[in-house]
């Protein structure tokens, strides 16, 4: 239930944010409606609200993938694949200064979620049609014990 209001609250916000961003053409970011909503102290509020989002995603993300390789490499700390996860991504980050230069890389994620969609459809077909297989599955696998 939570989740379905938040998504409404979600759209909603998107609607008006769209609406107002057509009668006001110079607005293009979200410090600027904060500017023009509660002046200098809306810009700074909304930037800052931003940034700490932005930061805290991307750290629970590099957090969560370094607990899944941990399950996987069970004998490798998750602090190490955490560490690599981040070296790894400082390159994108210091090379790509606009959303147009990343446009490739939403490409590239939408092709990994449909694939990842498709495996996991195909695995729980699978799985549900053989419960032995799915409890033996569950039981060998470490990574749900390492997520959850």
């Amino acid at each position: 239930l939570l989740l379905n209001i938040c998504g409404v609250v979600a759209v909603y916000t998107g609607i008006r944010l769209g609406q107002l961003m057509e009668k006001v053409p110079y607005l293009h970011d979200y410090a600027e409606v904060g500017e023009a909503a509660f002046g200098r102290a809306g810009r700074i509020v909304s930037q800052f609200s931003l940034y700490i989002t932005s930061g805290g995603v991307s750290v629970i993300f590099l957090v969560l993938l370094g607990l899944l390789l941990n399950g996987i490499f069970p004998k490798i700390p998750h602090g190490f694949w955490t560490l690599v996860l981040g070296v790894a991504i400082i390159p994108v980050i210091a090379l790509l200064r606009t959303v147009s230069e990343a446009r490739w890389m939403g490409y590239l994620a939408m092709i990994a979620t449909a694939i990842v969609a498709v495996i996991v459809l195909i695995q729980s077909g699978l799985l549900v049609n053989n419960p032995a297989a799915y409890s033996n599955f569950v039981v060998q696998n470490n990574v749900t014990h390492s997520v959850v």
